[in-house]
């Protein structure tokens, strides 16, 4: 009789025993306050991109502006200088400001100014709009447009010397009393245009043209 007590109580002791190994143990204790927390997640160098939203200027629209944006990523921080290259004779680029700092994970933005004078190159011409910092140099493409209508002028004196008309020359005397010494050209009158604020005085008749820019030493042959 004893023994099937023992029997029919045991398989109650073993079902008690396996309920408190099963029990959870608890959870761990929480950081202290103001412990550091764990890093973020890098996947790369810190680094950075230059994007601009105006990717293409005509030099006969204004403004002549855009804005350019540097954008880091993997917690890259410094300075990060502006600049432009590749433009050509004639047509300038420059950044205001020239220098942005990067303090945080927000992009910055600087303004892109283009200007030009009259001598510049006719031509759609690539530029970069350049951004180097930090041991880096990133840049973006951007397209300058020149017409050749008011470009591709250069400077010549003002001839001061007889002309012979034997030799095929013809002296040219502009209303300003620039001179130009070219060859013999058939001159059927003068006409009168602007460019750039400028007044630019021309011969009509077979081309070429012969263009002054009335106050300057600038000329140009052209249609």
């Amino acid at each position: 009789m004893a023994r099937s007590r023992v029997r029919a109580i045991l398989p109650f002791l073993l079902a008690a025993v396996a309920c408190q190994e099963s029990v959870t143990a608890p959870p761990p204790a929480a950081p202290p306050a103001g412990a550091p927390s764990s890093p973020s997640v890098v996947t790369g160098p810190a680094d950075y991109a230059i994007t601009c939203a105006r990717t293409n200027f005509d030099v006969r629209e204004e403004p002549l502006a855009g804005e350019c944006t540097i954008t880091p990523s993997n917690g890259f921080r410094g300075t990060v200088r502006l600049s432009c290259a590749g433009h050509p004779y004639g047509v300038a680029c420059a950044f205001l400001p020239a220098e942005v700092t990067i303090a945080g994970a927000g992009a910055v933005t600087s303004g892109m100014h283009v200007s030009r004078t009259i001598e510049a190159e006719p031509g759609t011409h690539a530029v970069r709009a350049v951004a180097e910092g930090g041991g880096l140099s990133h840049s973006a493409d951007v397209r300058i447009a020149v017409p050749e209508v008011c470009a591709g002028y250069w400077q010549q004196a003002s001839h001061s010397g007889p002309c012979n008309p034997a030799a095929q020359q013809v002296c040219l005397e502009y209303s300003d009393g620039f001179i130009w010494r070219t060859r013999a050209v058939m001159i059927m009158g003068w006409s009168t245009s602007t460019c750039f604020g400028k007044t630019v005085e021309s011969t009509e008749g077979f081309l070429p043209l012969h263009k002054h820019v009335l106050g300057t030493n600038l000329v140009k042959r052209g249609d």
